[in-house]
């Protein structure tokens, strides 16, 4: 579909939405990807006026910032200082973030997802597997486990984004393998991960398979993260892996009767679901000693 052309007024371009009659589901939206390209004058004109582009939306740039709106529902301002991984941490742990959506910056690009969570197949997937990783971690006294939400950075994976679930040793905290931002007026108090945590969580969405799969996958092989649990529970079939970190990428443990072993928790695991008394799901993660 064509789109107009984008008028430039000293150092700005503005690019409206296409045609008013399109009514499809604003809250239902694939991501937003912002390449590093479009940081400039010239290289934004490119990405809006392309099929790239996000749609229906209105984008513009203000010389200092990419404001990103779609009319009704939402709308975000990017400083240009964002363009490198400690311009984005630095916007992403100050009060003018977003507190809607998730924004991720994986190198190139910067992805921007404002779908709400899907309830079924995402949110009750991660939160059994945080509950029952999160009790392991209080009865074993392991290190500290973190949920969704929680901004993990890492340097050599050139990443700054928040997993589903993270989790880090006391050896990798003691040890300054992984390292706790502190807020800077609240003493005590902490607001971003860096470093290498030993486990991150991440479950599927349909706006998030290229990203989890493939991007983070890749990214978090890079920022030398151990153990990838990579969990896609839209399809009849649960497919549920414990990615093991090897030399060029990782590798899936291997599965006997649906079980995988854990090498940072030291057990074994099996992802299970059932319909419950209105037909929805419940999740069990199962948990067995070797």
């Amino acid at each position: 579909m064509a789109h107009s052309s984008a008028p430039r007024i000293s150092g700005r371009t503005s690019v409206s939405s296409g045609p008013a009659e399109r009514t499809e589901d604003l809250e239902d939206q694939w991501p937003i990807r912002l390449p590093l390209s479009a940081f400039t004058l010239d290289g934004f004109s490119d990405w809006a006026t392309s099929s790239k582009r996000p749609w229906p939306s209105k984008l513009s740039f203000l010389g200092d910032l990419i404001f990103m709106e779609r009319p009704g529902h939402w709308a975000i301002q990017i400083p240009l200082n964002a363009r490198t991984l400690e311009g984005f941490c630095e916007w992403a742990t100050s009060r003018h973030f977003p507190h809607r959506g998730r924004i991720s910056f994986l190198g190139q690009e910067i992805v921007i997802t404002m779908s709400p969570e899907e309830l079924e197949t995402h949110n009750k997937a991660k939160m059994e597997v945080c509950r029952v990783i999160g009790n392991l971690n209080h009865e074993e006294d392991l290190g500290s486990f973190y949920g969704d939400r929680t901004l993990l950075r890492n340097k050599d994976g050139d990443l700054s984004t928040e997993p589903d679930g993270s989790f880090a040793s006391w050896k990798s905290l003691e040890t300054g393998r992984v390292f706790l931002k502190p807020r800077k007026d609240k003493e005590g108090q902490f607001i971003e991960i860096q470093g290498t945590p030993d486990w991150v969580l991440e479950v599927v969405s349909d706006d998030t398979v290229g990203k989890d799969t493939r991007t983070l996958r890749q990214k978090y092989h890079r920022a030398g993260i151990p153990e990838y649990w990579l969990i896609d529970a839209r399809r009849a079939k649960i497919s549920f892996q414990i990615l093991l970190r090897g030399r060029t990428g990782y590798r899936a443990a291997p599965a006997k009767g649906g079980w995988q072993t854990s090498r940072v928790f030291g057990r074994r695991f099996r992802l299970e679901r059932r319909r419950d008394r209105l037909g929805l799901w419940q999740y069990t993660l199962q948990v067995e000693t070797p």
